[in-house]
């Protein structure tokens, strides 16, 4: 399910971070609490700026589904999907429930 013409940032910056104060996971809502490590992505998405914070088992899972994009033949970022489809791909390859979040 190549992420062909999904929005992609003009320019990003990945990195790990430990939370000091309490964040929700950008794809699955569940607290990041402070002293717990997690992925920031900051970068400049249609003209604006913004921030999405992952939790690991979020990071992971994404992992695991752009493995299997790749798989499918999705190449570069069209295998990524974008901040917010992670469950639905996820689904959609076997690796959640279908009732998960």
């Amino acid at each position: 399910m190549c992420w062909i013409g999904a929005e992609r940032p003009a320019c990003s910056h990945k990195r790990d971070v430990r939370a000091r104060k309490q964040h929700d996971c950008c794809e699955c809502d569940v607290p990041i609490k402070p002293g717990d490590v997690h992925e920031v992505v900051s970068g400049i998405w249609d003209g604006r700026p913004d921030r999405y914070r992952t939790c690991l088992g979020c990071v992971a899972l994404r992992a695991e589904v752009i493995a299997h994009e790749r798989k499918d033949g999705c190449l570069g970022d069209d295998a990524i999907p974008p901040f917010g489809e992670l469950y639905m791909a996820a689904r959609e390859y076997g690796l959640l429930p279908k009732e998960a979040a």
